[in-house]
């Protein structure tokens, strides 16, 4: 079986690093003997989710209430850059899930119902699903501190909130998945 080829690559490498807005390239595509006219797109600008490393909540103490705790100084913020710019500019979303339940290390306390996400509107519990923390309908290019506002002072953002009876001692751990959703149209 023959190898696909690209008829006048060193053109199409020379028209690539030429290009300094979107374009559409025109190449010649052959394979197996038969050549098929197709259009490259060039998309000038990128989008891209920064997120933190880790959560640390601390150490929080057992009490007769529930137990409501935010993470305590993450190492970086929620963050979207999008330097897309004109036609390329598409709506995006961020989303979160637990890729891994929150759950005593030592003792398998489940708390994965209890780490719950707060937006201001209501609050949702973080599970294995994807669960839409924000999305940006009307894109612009920049960059988003998503996170800007998620602490104690506001209620808003990532938290645990444990209820009386299922605060037990010990360590917890669990791995959280953040998703930049930027889809492009056909």
């Amino acid at each position: 079986v023959a190898a696909p080829t690209i008829s006048t690559p060193t053109g199409l490498i020379a028209s690539l690093q030429g290009v300094s807005a979107a374009d559409t390239l025109p190449v010649t595509y052959t394979y197996n003997g038969v050549s098929k006219d197709i259009s490259i797109n060039v998309i000038i600008g990128y989008i891209r989710l920064t997120v933190p490393a880790t959560y640390d909540f601390g150490t929080l103490t057992v009490k007769p209430s529930p137990l409501v705790a935010w993470p305590q100084a993450p190492s970086s913020d929620v963050m979207v850059t999008d330097t897309r710019t004109g036609s390329d500019l598409k709506p995006w979303s961020v989303t979160v899930r637990q890729s891994s339940n929150l759950q005593g290390v030592s003792n398998g306390n489940d708390l994965s119902a209890y780490l719950i996400f707060n937006d201001e509107v209501s609050s949702q519990p973080i599970t294995g699903a994807a669960l839409q923390v924000y999305a940006n309908t009307a894109p612009t290019t920049g960059t988003f501190n998503l996170s800007q506002n998620w602490h104690t002072d506001t209620g808003q953002g990532v938290q645990l909130n444990i209820p009386v009876q299922h605060q037990i001692v010990g360590t917890y751990q669990c791995a959280i998945t953040w998703t930049l959703n930027a889809v492009p149209g056909n």
